[in-house]
């Protein structure tokens, strides 16, 4: 029985976002073992976003994909209900800002400048979700400070993106070409 290269093409990408959304899990937990770097609470590297940001490399619905299954299987594993809604808003508002540039300017951004408006765009949606289960706009006093850990963290992410970026083009661009 011969598999058409549709099909193929559709496993491999399958495969690859898998692996993608395997690897953000795994760094989540990471994230999750290590103390808090600072004395300020919810600060956190994201470096798992980094998988999602590849992702789209595969296109947008795998990236969609990739950003569900982190967020999901970590919050199953070893969330709450309040850190699955904080950590499914912030996804939801970063996705789509992700989504908006991949369609709107593509190549104009760097990983980096992608990466920190990313990062404020998920700090935003988990204060918007603060604001909601708490019933309080003093939530958003906060802002500064995960601004500042944005600025941060989303830079440290989009030097990390720089390096993975072409490991998965080049991947992909294999997975198009047979």
């Amino acid at each position: 029985m011969r598999i058409s290269s549709s099909a193929k093409w559709r496993t491999q990408r399958l495969t690859m976002a898998a692996m993608l959304a395997s690897a953000a899990l795994m760094i989540s937990y990471a994230e999750h073992l290590i103390p808090p770097v600072t004395a300020i609470p919810g600060i956190k590297p994201g470096f798992a976003n980094v998988a999602v940001t590849a992702a789209f490399a595969l296109s947008p619905s795998a990236a969609l994909g990739v950003s569900f299954v982190r967020v999901c299987l970590f919050a199953l594993l070893f969330g709450t209900p309040v850190y699955f809604a904080m950590s499914a808003s912030g996804a939801v508002l970063s996705y789509i800002f992700l989504l908006v540039m991949y369609y709107v300017k593509p190549r104009r951004m760097s990983f980096v400048g992608l990466s920190v408006l990313s990062a404020f765009c998920h700090n935003t949606g988990q204060l918007i979700c603060a604001a909601v289960l708490t019933g309080s706009v003093y939530t958003f006093y906060y802002l500064p400070v995960l601004a500042m850990s944005s600025v941060i963290c989303g830079t440290l992410s989009g030097i990390l993106m720089n390096y993975v970026y072409p490991f998965v083009v080049k991947y992909t661009d294999k997975i198009k070409l047979k």
